[in-house]
């Protein structure tokens, strides 16, 4: 069985959670936990999550316990409580940051530092991370984590960003992941990993949502090239940031061609349409007098 503990944002529906459907199609049981805001799963709601979810893991046998950035926090701080002998975590915080803390009153004031961090005794005894090294605050929680638990085994993924679940997000990736870390096949998943990492888009995401405001060209030239490889989110905040800031920069031209390209991925958008008419009318300049 798997838990599955999925973060804010990832709720698809009553009953549902992030990582369910692929687990029914390829036939795994899987028990959800799911953080309805920014919660970061805090002891005392999960203790009594995990005492109801007790009796199900129990039947089925939890085997391994799997999130991502929240959850995977939460997938190492209570995969072995769940009863998982081995915990993936994609991106994950070593603790609860302190921006959120204010916002829940069981991190407010003098608190334990197990109500906030991942503590080495409750990390599964096979514990896997994949993150992106190059996304600084993600390296710095997976060397916090790797401090608190030395047998976390690292997995890389350059060039991908913070959702580096996003190149294994398909069905049969989803089930490849699974059988690999159930089996603490570490080489295995780095193997894969440097698969999915190539496909088209993957790498480019990242390096063009970096070089907006560093490299613009390089951007510009990326984006115009890969963008029909780019997730519909993705293409859509990134041609409007990047149109945006040809406009703040007296580029008008290439910002109307950004948010052309953007419109032509996804057609209908009316940001995107409204951004290329506001184009349209700083490059024509003011009306004549």
């Amino acid at each position: 069985m798997l838990g599955i503990f999925s973060p804010k944002g990832t709720i698809v529906g009553d009953g549902h959670f992030w990582g369910r459907a692929p687990a029914e199609k390829l036939g795994y049981a899987a028990l959800g936990f799911v953080a309805k805001g920014p919660t970061w799963f805090p002891r005392a709601d999960m203790a009594a999550a995990l005492a109801a979810a007790a009796p199900i893991a129990a039947g089925h046998g939890a085997t391994l316990a799997i999130g991502s950035s929240m959850g995977g926090f939460a997938a190492l701080k209570y995969g072995r409580a769940l009863g998982a002998p081995i915990g993936l975590a994609y991106c994950p915080n070593a603790t609860v940051p302190m921006r959120d803390r204010v916002l829940r009153e069981d991190y407010r004031g003098e608190v334990p530092r197990r109500d906030v961090a991942v503590m080495a005794d409750e990390v599964p005894d096979v514990a896997m991370c994949i993150y992106d090294p190059g996304v600084d605050f993600d390296a710095r929680e997976v060397d916090e984590l790797a401090a608190v638990a030395p047998w976390l085994r690292r997995v890389t993924v350059p060039n991908v960003g913070h959702e580096v679940i996003r190149p294994f997000a398909a069905t049969e990736v989803f089930g490849a992941v699974v059988d690999l870390a159930r089996h603490g096949d570490v080489e295995g998943l780095r193997r894969l990993a440097q698969v999915r990492r190539r496909l088209p888009g993957q790498r480019t995401l990242s390096i063009v949502r970096h070089s907006i405001l560093r490299r613009p060209m390089l951007a510009y030239h990326l984006l115009l090239r890969e963008i029909a490889h780019f997730p519909p989110r993705d293409a859509r905040e990134i041609a409007l940031a990047l149109g945006r800031h040809f406009l703040r920069h007296a580029s008008p031209g290439k910002a109307r061609t950004v948010f052309r390209a953007g419109m032509d991925r996804l057609p209908g958008d009316g940001e995107l349409r409204a951004a290329w008419e506001e184009a349209g009318a700083v490059l024509a300049g003011p009306p004549a007098a």
